[in-house]
């Protein structure tokens, strides 16, 4: 008899930073769901706990700039050996080979969840309002990560064909809590439909019309000022080592065709 999803805990072991305690986790689980229930578990078991982006970091008060470690930080796993013994002696676990942090699926999440990052500066640097101040307000905050946390094929290629507009009006993010003391969770859904309204700052209307396909070919081109592909590269070597650098590098560039193919079975 299979487990409900909702009879699951919520709370993950990684919470104490135990990694082996989540992989022994995972691999009990395995047998009470069936297989669609367990990627789906997994999904967000794995994005909630272990890939995580302090958004509080690149949107607090202060409008302070997100750092490296934010940007490429991985929990790691620890050199302490799995007392779980449930597998043959010399063979590596499924997890290890699927889920880990060099899994295609989980590199996938972590370049949308950065590309969010990169957006929402390229739409506030773009944004000419207010710059005749020493320090002014940034136009948008980030948005909720419900948005942007798409896992199964059709979310991720609807996800890619949205329009900037359509994924900034998204609920702010709950992290912006002095922000939202004051303000609205539809803040930015307001701020945008104003600016389309006015008809002003046509460069950042411009943008706002454009997919996130579209700007994100643009990103891996090299044709965002301030955010170059390349240099985003050699940061990722620096903090993750060549190896992963290299898996990044290859799925950030077949991205659109794993988004074309996605789209493919869903037609």
């Amino acid at each position: 008899m299979k487990t409900n999803l909702d009879e699951l805990p919520s709370n993950s072991p990684l919470d104490n930073d135990d990694y082996n305690a989540s992989i022994n986790f995972l691999e009990t689980i395995k047998y009470l769901l069936d297989e669609e229930q367990y990627n789906s578990y997994y999904s967000n078991y794995f994005n909630n706990n272990i890939i995580k982006l302090d958004e509080e970091k690149y949107n607090n008060e202060d409008n302070d700039e997100i750092t490296e470690e934010d940007i490429y930080f991985i929990k790691k796993p620890t050199k302490e050996k799995s007392k779980g013994g449930r597998l043959p002696k010399n063979k590596i676990p499924e997890y290890d080979i699927k889920h880990n942090k060099f899994g295609k699926d989980n590199i996938i999440q972590k370049i949308i969840r950065y590309f969010i990052f990169v957006l929402l500066n390229v739409i506030n640097n773009t944004y000419q309002g207010g710059k005749t101040q020493k320090k002014s307000e940034p136009l948008l905050r980030s948005i909720d990560a419900k948005e942007y946390n798409v896992f199964s094929n059709q979310k991720i290629f609807e996800f890619f064909n949205k329009t900037l507009r359509d994924v900034f009006s998204a609920d702010i993010s709950p992290r912006n809590s002095n922000f939202l003391s004051t303000h609205s969770k539809d803040h930015n859904k307001i701020v945008i439909e104003s600016l389309i309204k006015e008809n002003k700052e046509k460069n950042v209307i411009e943008l706002l019309n454009l997919t996130v396909r579209e700007t994100y070919e643009k990103y891996i081109n090299n044709e965002i000022e301030g955010y170059n592909f390349e240099n985003d590269l050699i940061q990722i070597e620096k903090k993750e080592g060549k190896e992963y650098k290299d898996r990044y590098e290859e799925i950030a560039l077949e991205l659109i065709d794993i988004i074309n193919k996605k789209g493919e079975k869903i037609k």
